[in-house]
């Protein structure tokens, strides 16, 4: 009786599919580095207008950095610098926090990690 046939991986095809890999592989982690600040306006695809994305899911923003959603408290948004020390805030700063409460300012509620909601809604924790 003879031995059952196997057949063998053709190494050239397996070299040209890591190959393949490999370089989109490196294309992505390339891409990733895209958006570089210190480019010119209009050179690196928008990435002057705001820092890494977030996201309610869990793309969080580095420390001193706060999430702005632009009032969509369950959307993407991007990563803002916080300032520090927030300036004080006057009689008509109160803002409504994403997570219901109020805050003394937008930079206060920031300073926080909390982005601030832009509706008519009203919030559900009272004004101090």
């Amino acid at each position: 009786m003879q031995a059952p046939r196997t057949r063998r991986l053709r190494t050239p095809r397996l070299r040209t599919g890591l190959r393949l890999v490999a370089a989109l592989a490196l294309t992505l982690c390339l891409g990733a580095g895209c958006g570089d600040d210190d480019a010119p306006a209009g050179t690196d695809a928008g990435m002057d207008a705001g820092g890494p994305a977030c996201t309610p899911s869990g793309f969080w923003c580095d420390p001193g950095e706060s999430c702005d959603r632009g009032g969509r408290c369950d959307g993407p948004g991007t990563c803002v610098p916080v300032p520090d020390p927030c300036p004080t805030p006057g009689p008509d700063d109160q803002v409504c926090g994403c997570d219901g409460a109020f805050y003394p300012s937008e930079c206060t509620a920031r300073a926080a990690g909390v982005d601030v909601y832009f509706d008519d809604e009203p919030c559900t924790t009272p004004a101090e």
